[in-house]
């Protein structure tokens, strides 16, 4: 029976947590899996190296980062946009009216459904933080400016 991994190796120091691989025989870039307790099954990403020596620490990278995400409780899997508004949807259909929420569901269906977004819950976190200490800036700086014309 063929193997899922082709040059599977185990990084050295992670007691079996960490291997870097090639899908298939003639793929040019590593991968990792990663092993992280409290996640079912396991965590695969790309290391973007074609040299096994970056690779490999690329995937030590990879791994840290992981076990931080965890420990700080981010989410470590990458969450399609898709399941995230259907979990949004759910609860929108008791706090919006008819309309509204059809309008919703419409804006939806037409615009994205189907596309292949992903969606890190984290990075879209700090995107709205970075979106609103921008704006809280921009109001001090048009109340400074209305302030210095009076």
């Amino acid at each position: 029976m063929p193997t899922k991994y082709y040059e599977l190796t185990e990084v050295e120091g992670f007691d079996g947590r960490l291997f870097v691989y090639k899908r298939t025989v003639d793929a040019n870039v590593w991968n990792f899996r990663a092993n992280i307790d409290g996640v079912r099954g396991y965590i695969r990403r790309s290391t973007k190296q074609a040299n096994l020596t970056l690779a490999i620490s690329e995937a030590k990278n990879g791994y840290i980062e992981l076990v931080g995400r965890q420990r700080q409780h981010l989410t470590i899997l990458k969450t399609k946009f898709d399941d995230v508004f259907n979990i949004w949807l759910k609860e929108a259909k008791k706090r919006k009216t008819d309309k509204r929420y059809s309008y919703a569901v419409g804006t939806y269906n037409r615009y994205l459904k189907g596309q292949s977004l992903a969606l890190r819950l984290g990075c879209l976190r700090a995107q709205l933080l970075t979106a609103e200490n921008r704006s809280q800036s921009n109001l001090r700086i048009s109340t400074n400016v209305r302030s210095s014309a009076l």
